[in-house]
């Protein structure tokens, strides 16, 4: 059974907190630029070169190793220690519990 209507359309059923939700200003951008003659496709933080050999290699043999579960929400424990002990060194020390990795590429 389905929900659509006889056009084809799925009637709005979302609570009203929902419709009143603003709009994403990063779409709108995307919306405004999509098409455009010499716009660089930035708005939703790709890159405008290939993935290096060297990150496209990592990730195949992560996938080959079997590691494709999400991680830790705050990151993997050692690169946050890593990261803790640097910060430690340079500023007031931290532990691991203060540093979250996430998922953003570094340049």
């Amino acid at each position: 059974m389905s929900n659509a209507d006889s056009a084809g359309s799925f009637p709005a059923i979302a609570r009203s907190t929902v419709h009143s939700l603003r709009a994403s200003k990063i779409r709108e951008a995307a919306n405004a630029g999509m098409g455009r003659e010499g716009a660089v496709p930035f708005w939703f933080g790709e890159p405008d070169v290939p993935t290096s050999e060297e990150i496209r290699v990592e990730a195949i043999q992560s996938l080959q190793n079997g590691e494709t579960f999400y991680v830790q929400t705050l990151g993997q424990p050692q690169p946050r220690d890593d990261i803790a002990a640097f910060v430690s060194r340079l500023h007031t020390p931290r532990s691991a519990e203060h540093v979250a990795v996430t998922g953003a590429p570094f340049s």
